[in-house]
Order: C-alpha cells, then sequence, then structure tokens
C-alpha cells in the first residue's frame, strides 16, 4: 500500500513557509514511513487543496492522509476539512483526515522548548517563575478556537512557569 500524507496549510507569500513545509514532509516521508508527502494551502497561493490531492493521486497513494496544519479549530481548518472532504467523496478516494494540532499534549511541550531555546540563545539567567510570557494567536470568531488555544494556556499554567492572562 502506497500512503501519502498531505499537509494542508493556511498559505502565505513568504518563502519561509515553504521551506519549513518543505522539511516537515521530508521529515515525515522518513519517519512515517511515506511513500509520498507533500502539501498545499486553502488559500493565498497555489497549490491549492485539488492540486494536492491531485498530486497525491498522480504519484500512486492508495491511501492519503490530510493533516490540516493549524493551532486550533477555527473557521480555516473546518474550511480546509469540508474541501478535502467534499474532493474525498467525489473522486471516491481513501482518505483520513487528521485532528488539528490543538489538544495535544505536545503543543504545551513545544511552547516550553522554545522558551527554553530562547533562554539559552539570549543567555537568559532568569528562573522560569522570573519569566513573563505572552501567548499570542491571530483570532477567530470561532468559540472552539478560543476553547483549544486556553487548553494550551491552561496546560502551562500546570506547569513551572506562572501565568496570569487576561
Amino acid at each position: 500500500m502506497k500512503k501519502a500524507l498531505l499537509i494542508i496549510d493556511r498559505g502565505s507569500r513568504e518563502p519561509e513557509v515553504r521551506e519549513e513545509l518543505d522539511r516537515i514532509c521530508s521529515i515525515a516521508k522518513t519517519k512515517g514511513g511515506y511513500y509520498y508527502t507533500n502539501y498545499c494551502f486553502l488559500e493565498v497561493i497555489p497549490p491549492f487543496i485539488e492540486e494536492g490531492i491531485r498530486k497525491c493521486q498522480e504519484n500512486g497513494a492508495d491511501v492519503i492522509t490530510v493533516m490540516p496544519y493549524f493551532l486550533y479549530p477555527g473557521m480555516k481548518l473546518k474550511d480546509s476539512v469540508r474541501q478535502s472532504a467534499r474532493i474525498s467523496k467525489i473522486e471516491k478516494l481513501n482518505m483520513v483526515i487528521a485532528k488539528p494540532l490543538s489538544y495535544h499534549h505536545m503543543m504545551t511541550q513545544l511552547v516550553i522548548d522554545r522558551i527554553n531555546c530562547l533562554k539559552k540563545d539570549k543567555d537568559i539567567q532568569h528562573s522560569d517563575l522570573e519569566c513573563d510570557i505572552l501567548l499570542i494567536g491571530h483570532g477567530s470568531s470561532d468559540k472552539n478556537a478560543r476553547i483549544a488555544f486556553e487548553y494550551t494556556m491552561n496546560s502551562l499554567r500546570k506547569t513551572k512557569f506562572l501565568f496570569i492572562v487576561k
């Protein structure tokens, strides 16, 4: 069976976005045992979802795993899932759609790791309790997006970091 992984990102004109997605696809191919990996975008610039799915098919994929590369379940995530599901139904594809990154215990660890790297890189000697952290999301009118953001924030509160956020 030839498995494909298709990562769906919102889309950006910044070259760093494509570079990051290329690296993630390469790692996923090696570590995840995928025959083919690639990415596409929901909006802004191509390749868009339809083209991403078509490339998976053209490369001989029997099963396509779609990974929405979104931090929380807002409207953009829902749009990407709806589009993927619609195409899968029309094309009669063997496709599964993964959950977004939110609500995963590794999100908390990832934030902590990023803070520790920053402290090391900038030679910050303060203890974690002496450091303030501001989490910033781009915002969404979707209630579930806020709940997912708060989930990560509340998970961080249970660690050695002290947060006071309102």
